[in-house]
């Protein structure tokens, strides 16, 4: 099975944030926003890290199943 990679991105004023990830690190993503909420030199709030934080959680809440046209026609249903 493939890798899933997820990308967010922030763009706040003259600011660009893109975080890059794949499942088994969102951990230390959200605590990355956490970090980044909390250097004063940032242009990034915690307000901004909720929002990520958000979005990163529905990224890897959704999961992509492929099921084969033989898993339809064997069951009876035929799209």
């Amino acid at each position: 099975m493939a890798e899933t990679i997820n990308v967010l991105a922030l763009v706040k004023d003259d600011n660009r944030y893109i975080f890059i990830f794949d499942d088994d690190n969102i951990d230390e993503m959200l605590r990355q926003f956490g970090r980044f909420a909390g250097d004063s030199s940032l242009n990034f709030t915690w307000y901004d890290a909720d929002l990520m934080r958000e979005k990163a959680r529905q990224l890897i809440s959704k999961v992509s199943v492929i099921i084969p046209f033989t898993v339809f026609w064997a069951s009876g249903y035929y799209p």
